[in-house]
C-alpha cells in the first residue's frame, strides 16, 4: 500500500495548498532551505495553512533514501518499545533520518512520531544520545510536529480528537521529543543550536497562545506544554546547562580547596522548572560529596615529604599510592575477544619474573592490590605537582591478573597528557567507591523530568496519599485462603500471624501507593515485607522490584523468600550465600528466549567495538607530541566508550528477557541506578525497599520509572542514615537525610510498628521514650534465660581512662576498654562456656576494633569471635553485645556519640544481655539522651566501675 492510500486527516483545502505548493517548489527553492518560520500575527487557523506549506517544502535532503511503507511502519507501531528498538536498528537502512517526506500523509507522521518517542522513553544508555542528535537534526519530521501541534489546538479541527486517548499520547511523545532532545548535552553544548532552539520553542509558545479550542483536554495540555516549553526556554538560556556536568573531576576540581554552592540555579529557572532544579541540587551534592575526600587526597600527594599535610588532613586508613606503574595495551584483545583494552601493570619497570614466568610482588602490595573492586576510580598523574591527570575505571580484577599484578581498565578521563603508554605513572584509587556516585549522577543527568515518578510525594509533598492506580474498588486479593478486597478490608490477623501494628501496616502498604513503614528494632520489619512481597507477588500481576542497601541485606531477605518461591533473579555482585547462588542472573540466561535481533545487534555493535579499538591503536602509535595528534586520540577515545556503554546496554537486555519471566527482581540501589533502563522495559508497576533509611534519596529516586505505581518503603530513620563522606557538607546540604525521613516526619499520621521481639525488657527500655515515643516489648522477651557467671543481664562500666590516638591518621581508640572487653570475653567463654557465636563486640570506632581483634589473636579461645563497627552491625542481632564506646576525654568531646542514630543502633542489637564500657559522666554531660539513658541505667542498678561477674576463677585487672 502506498503513502497515498492512507487515511488522510488533513481537510480538502490543506491538500489543495499542499498540491499547488508543490508545482511552485523550484521556483522557492531559498524558502524551501529555511529552518524556521517566523509566526504571523494573524488567527491560528491562517497560521496552520502557512505550516502546512512550510511542511510540504521543508527540506528535500530524505528524497532517494529507503523509506518503510505505511503498512510496516503499523506493524513497528504495535511492536513493543524494546522490539521496536531493535527491530528499527537492525535495518538494512537508516530509520531514523529520510524516513518523511513533506508531503506525507498525517498518519505516517503520527506513526513514526510515536515510534520514535516510544524509543526515545526507554532511555537506553549508548543509543540515547544518538536517536536524540537524529531528532534534532529532522527538520523535516520538527515542521510536520509543529503543523500537528497547531491543528490539535485550533477549534476547526476539533474532530482529531474525538479518540482522545490517541490524541493525548500523541502530545505527550511530541511534548516528550522536543524536551529530551532540547535538553540533550549536544543541544545545551552548541550555541548555534541553542539559538535555533530558543526560535523553534517561541514558535510553539505562539501556538499555544493562539490556541481557540474550548475542549478541556486541550486546555489541561495546553497550560502544561506552556509551562514545560517556558521552562526549557529559559533552561536553554542560562548561562549554566547542568547537561554538561559530568561526575569526573579536571584537574582544577581536584586541586581546588572551594566547595561549590548548592542550588546554585537561576531563581526564575527554579521556579519554572522544579523537578530540573530538583535534580539539579541532588547532582551537585553527590559530585561533592564524592570530591571532598578525594581533594584530601590529593593534597596529601602534592607534598612529597608528607609531614605538613599528614598532620592537617584527614586520609582514609585504605589510601594508598602505588608509584611507577605502567598503562599497558592489550595487544591480544582483538583476537581474544576480550573487553580488558587496557590494564594497569603494578611493577612497572621493576617487574621481575621468576624462572617460571611468574612475578615478584612484595606482599604489602599484593594485600593493597587486592582491595581494589571492579567499578572503582583511580587516578593517574606523572608527579605529584598534578600537572597531568588520567582517570581510569576498574574493570576486570580476576585473581589471576591480580597474581600477576595487573588490574583491568577503562581510560574515562584525560588531561594534559599525550601518550599514556609505557611511562612511570603514580596511581591511588579515589577514596569514596566510585560505581554508586557515577551511576546515580548518570541517571539524574539524563532523566526525564517531563515523566517525573512520584513527583507529588517527593516534589510537590502536599500531596494526600492514594491508592495504586492498578487498584480498583473490585479487586480481590487472596491471602492463605482467605479473600479481601485490599482498598476496603484487612485480612484476619491470624491468617498472617501479625500483631496489630503489623496487621495496620500491611493493609496500609496494599493500598497506599507511596507507603513509609517505620520499624523500630526489633519490630519484624523483614517478617512483615516477607508477607507484604508474598501477597503482592500471589496477586498483582507484575515483576515485583525489590531493592535493598547492600549485597549482605539482599541475600538475606531473599533467602526468606524462597520458602514460597523459586521464581527469583537476582542482579549485581555474585551472591556468596550458596543458597541463592542459582538466582544469580548471570548463571540463567537461556538464549532460546531471547529476540534474535538482539542477537544481530550485539555482533554488529561488537563488531564495531572492534572497529574502534583499532582505531584508537592506530591513533595511538600515529601520536607525534602535537595538539592535533592528542586531540584525535582523545576522540578516537571518547569513540570507543560511547560503544563500550552501548554493548553494556546490550547485555542487560539479554538479561531482561529472563527476568520479564520472573516474580521478583532483586538488586541493590547501585545495580539498580545503572539499569534503570532494564525496569522500563519490565514496566514494573511495584518497587519495595527494604533498609529505605540508609538510602540516599538520590539512589531511590534513581530505582523509579514513570511505570512505577507502587512504592513501599520499610525502614527506621532513627537508626542509621544514609552515608555521605563529609561531616560538613551534609550539615549544609541535609542530603543525609533520607527521602524516607523527609516524607515519613511530615507525616501526621505515620505507619509505625509498635512491639519489639528482640531484647530483653530492661535493655529495651533504654529506648522508649527516649528515641522511641511508644515501643512496647511482646511478652516472648520476658523469658530470657539469665546470664551464667554475671549477676545481670545489663551494665554499663563506666571509667575515666582516656582515649588515644593514632599518630598517622588520628584515629581513636582506647587501650583501657580493649582490656576489659577481652578479659570480660575470655570469662564468658572460659567461665560461663558461652559459644563465641552467642557473642558480639561492638564498637562506633574501627580502629578500636583493630585493637580488639589484634588482643583476640593471643588468646585460642576467642580468635573465631566476632567483632566489628556498630555501622556495619546494623540489622543484625546477638545473644550477648559488648559494647565499648572509647571516648573518654578532659575536653567534653565525643564526636559522632552525639548522634540519636548511632545511639540506637549501639544499644539495640542484644537480645538477651548487653555489657557496655565507656565514660557515662562524659557521655551524660555532652548529650541530653545519654543523660536520660544513664540515669535509666541508675534505675536499674545497672552502673559501676567493674563488670558484674560471679566467678571466683576469674582474676579482675584493675
Amino acid at each position: 500500500m502506498s503513502d497515498s492510500d492512507d487515511c488522510d486527516w488533513f481537510d480538502k483545502d490543506d491538500d489543495a495548498l499542499m498540491r499547488d505548493w508543490e508545482r511552485n517548489m523550484k521556483a522557492k527553492e531559498a524558502e524551501r532551505n529555511e529552518e524556521h518560520i517566523k509566526v504571523p500575527t494573524n488567527s491560528l487557523d491562517s497560521y496552520i495553512k502557512e505550516l502546512t506549506l512550510k511542511a510540504s517544502s521543508s527540506h528535500t535532503q530524505n528524497a532517494g533514501k529507503k523509506k518503510l511503507n505505511i503498512v510496516e511502519l503499523r506493524k513497528i507501531s504495535a511492536l513493543s518499545p524494546l522490539d521496536q528498538f531493535l527491530h528499527t536498528t537492525t535495518l538494512e537502512y537508516d530509520f531514523y533520518s529520510g524516513q518523511l517526506q513533506p508531503n506525507d500523509s498525517q498518519e505516517r507522521v503520527i506513526l513514526y512520531t510515536n515510534i520514535l518517542a516510544y524509543i526515545c522513553r526507554l532511555e537506553l544508555p549508548g543509543f540515547q544520545k544518538p536517536l536524540l542528535s537524529a531528532f534534532r537534526s529532522n527538520i523535516c519530521l520538527q515542521e510536520h510536529l509543529r503543523l500537528l501541534l497547531a491543528k490539535l489546538f485550533c477549534k476547526r479541527f476539533k474532530d482529531m480528537w474525538k479518540v482522545e486517548k490517541d490524541m493525548e499520547l500523541l502530545v505527550e511523545n511530541i511534548e516528550l521529543l522536543f524536551i529530551q532532545s532540547f535538553s540533550s548535552e549536544e543541544a545545551t553544548s552548541d550555541g548555534v543550536a541553542v539559538e535555533k532552539d530558543q526560535d523553534i520553542l517561541k514558535d510553539l509558545l505562539k501556538i499555544l497562545d493562539k490556541s481557540d479550542t474550548d475542549i478541556a483536554v486541550c486546555k489541561k495540555y495546553k497550560k502544561r506544554l506552556k509551562d514545560n516549553f517556558q521552562a526549557l526556554a529559559n533552561k536553554s538560556n542560562s548561562s549554566s546547562h547542568t547537561s554538561t556536568w559530568e561526575i569526573y573531576p579536571t584537574i582544577e576540581e581536584l586541586l581546588g580547596s572551594q566547595l561549590q554552592a548548592l542550588n546554585s540555579s537561576d531563581e526564575a529557572t527554579n521556579s519554572q522548572l522544579p523537578v530540573q532544579n530538583y535534580l539539579n541540587r541532588h547532582m551537585e551534592f553527590l559530585k561533592e560529596d564524592f570530591l571532598l575526600p578525594l581533594r584530601e587526597c590529593v593534597k596529601y600527594v602534592k607534598d612529597s615529604s608528607n609531614k605538613i599535610t599528614a598532620a592537617s588532613t584527614t586520609i582514609p586508613d585504605n589510601f594508598h599510592i602505588f608509584e611507577n606503574v605502567y598503562i599497558v595495551l592489550n595487544e591480544q584483545f582483538l583476537d581474544a575477544n576480550r573487553h580488558e583494552l587496557l590494564f594497569v601493570d603494578i611493577l612497572g619497570s621493576r617487574r621481575n619474573l621468576d624462572d617460571d614466568g611468574s612475578a615478584k610482588i612484595p606482599w604489602d602490595i599484593q594485600e593493597k592490590l587486592w582491595k581494589i573492586k571492579s567499578g572503582a576510580l583511580l587516578c593517574f598523574t606523572t608527579s605529584r605537582d598534578f600537572d597531568n591527570l588520567i582517570l581510569a575505571t576498574v574493570t576486570y580484577t580476576s585473581q589471576d591478573c591480580l597474581k600477576e599484578g595487573y588490574i583491568g581498565i577503562e581510560i574515562a578521563r584525560q588531561h594534559n597528557i599525550g601518550n599514556i603508554y609505557r611511562r612511570p605513572l603514580l596511581m591511588f584509587e579515589t577514596p569514596a567507591f566510585f560505581e554508586p556516585y557515577h551511576n546515580v549522577f548518570n541517571y539524574l543527568k539524563q532523566c526525564n523530568s517531563t515523566d517525573f515518578p512520584m513527583k507529588q510525594y517527593i516534589i510537590e509533598e502536599d500531596h494526600p496519599t492514594t491508592a495504586p492506580k492498578y487498584l480498583t474498588p473490585e479487586t480481590l486479593y487472596q491471602c492463605n485462603g482467605e479473600r479481601f478486597h485490599p482498598l476496603t478490608e484487612s485480612p484476619n490477623k491470624d491468617t498472617l500471624q501479625l500483631n496489630p501494628s503489623q496487621l495496620e501496616a500491611f493493609s496500609k502498604a496494599l493500598k497506599q501507593e507511596f507507603a513509609l513503614i517505620q520499624g523500630p528494632p526489633g519490630t519484624g520489619k523483614t517478617y512483615l515485607s516477607v508477607q507484604i512481597v508474598k501477597t503482592l507477588i500471589e496477586n498483582a500481576e507484575t515483576p515485583l522490584i525489590l531493592i535493598t542497601y547492600t549485597n549482605e541485606s539482599l541475600d538475606k531477605f531473599l533467602v526468606k523468600l524462597t520458602d514460597f518461591t523459586e521464581n527469583i533473579v537476582r542482579f549485581g555482585s555474585q551472591t556468596r550465600d550458596q543458597r541463592i547462588a542459582k538466582y544469580n542472573v548471570k548463571d540463567v540466561v537461556e538464549h532460546t528466549m531471547i529476540n534474535p535481533k538482539l542477537k544481530r545487534l550485539y555482533y554488529l555493535c561488537s563488531q564495531e567495538f572492534k572497529e574502534s579499538f583499532a582505531h584508537l591503536q592506530q591513533k595511538h602509535r600515529e601520536f607525534d607530541g602535537t595538539d592535533e595528534s592528542y586531540a584525535e586520540i582523545l576522540k578516537a577515545q571518547s569513540r570507543l566508550a560511547e560503544v563500550s556503554e552501548k554493548l553494556r546496554t546490550l547485555k542487560t537486555m539479554f538479561q531482561y528477557y529472563v527476568a520479564r519471566e520472573k516474580s521478583i527482581i532483586g538488586m541493590t540501589t547501585t545495580c539498580a541506578a545503572k539499569t534503570n533502563f532494564l525496569f522500563r522495559l519490565l514496566k514494573s508497576k511495584i518497587v519495595i525497599f527494604e533498609e529505605a533509611a540508609e538510602i540516599l534519596e538520590s539512589h531511590i529516586i534513581a530505582c523509579l520509572t514513570p511505570h512505577t505505581q507502587h512504592v513501599i518503603m520499610i525502614g527506621d530513620h532513627q537508626q542509621l542514615q544514609p552515608y555521605t563522606s563529609n561531616y560538613h557538607l551534609q550539615q549544609k546540604s541535609q542530603m543525609n537525610i533520607s527521602l524516607f525521613e523527609r516524607i515519613f516526619c511530615r507525616n501526621p499520621n505515620p505507619i509505625v510498628l509498635r512491639t519489639q521481639y528482640r531484647m530483653q525488657p530492661k535493655i529495651a527500655d533504654l529506648l522508649s521514650n527516649t528515641i522511641y515515643k511508644d515501643l512496647d516489648s511482646d511478652e516472648s522477651v520476658s523469658h530470657y534465660p539469665a546470664i551464667r557467671q554475671m549477676s545481670t543481664n545489663l551494665f554499663f562500666m563506666t571509667h575515666n581512662k582516656p582515649e588515644a590516638k593514632t599518630e598517622q591518621d588520628s584515629s581513636l581508640y582506647n587501650p583501657y576498654e580493649v582490656t576489659q572487653v577481652v578479659q570480660l570475653a575470655l570469662h564468658l567463654v572460659q567461665n560461663a562456656l558461652y559459644d563465641v557465636e552467642d557473642i558480639q563486640i561492638l564498637s562506633p570506632y574501627a580502629r578500636q576494633i583493630e585493637m580488639i581483634r589484634k588482643q583476640f589473636q593471643q588468646h585460642p579461645a576467642l580468635q573465631s569471635l566476632k567483632a566489628c563497627t556498630v555501622d556495619s552491625f546494623q540489622g543484625l542481632e546477638s545473644n550477648i553485645v559488648i559494647l565499648s564506646l572509647v571516648r573518654s576525654n578532659s575536653v567534653a568531646q565525643i564526636g559522632f556519640l552525639k548522634q540519636s542514630n548511632r545511639i540506637c543502633v549501639a544499644l539495640s542489637r542484644a537480645k538477651h544481655a548487653m555489657y557496655c564500657i565507656g565514660n557515662l559522666e562524659l557521655l551524660s554531660q555532652c548529650s541530653s539522651i545519654w543523660k536520660e539513658i544513664a540515669a535509666k541505667l541508675h534505675n536499674h542498678n545497672a552502673v559501676g566501675d567493674k563488670f558484674p561477674i560471679e566467678s571466683e576463677n576469674y582474676f579482675y585487672d584493675k
